[in-house]
């Protein structure tokens, strides 16, 4: 689909046409919505003779993820492990198949990305 944008140069349309079909085509849900929240993957903290915080080592960021979209390949979306955004290599945990009458078959994954991690061992 082609598209032209007017106006501020800083808005970014959500979807490249690329990616959600190399998404589809990896794990057959063509996606409308990802939502990514980051957090570190862990704080430690260290406590004086008081018992008061006096350290704190915050971790590099972790993510999460959950994906909504259309169902467009039933067997894919059932085996689905993972698939590549903009470089990175997200992790599907969890899944979730809506049936509604007189609607398309929606989908939902949710997983996570962490950047050590770059393949799912079967």
């Amino acid at each position: 689909m082609a598209i032209t944008e007017h106006g501020d140069a800083e808005f970014v349309f959500a979807w490249d046409d690329t990616d959600a079909d190399a998404i589809a085509t990896a794990i057959g849900l063509r996606p409308q919505k990802l939502k990514i929240s980051s957090a570190p993957e862990y704080i430690a903290t260290a406590e004086d003779e008081d018992g008061l915080k006096a350290a704190k080592a915050v971790a590099q960021d972790g993510r999460t993820f959950t994906m909504e979209g259309y169902v467009v390949d039933k067997v894919k979306f059932k085996a689905a492990k993972s698939f590549d955004f903009e470089g990175d290599y997200y992790v599907i945990e969890g899944r979730d198949m809506d049936v509604e009458s007189k609607e398309y078959r929606k989908g939902s994954f949710t997983g996570s990305q962490n950047d050590g991690i770059t393949a799912v061992i079967v």
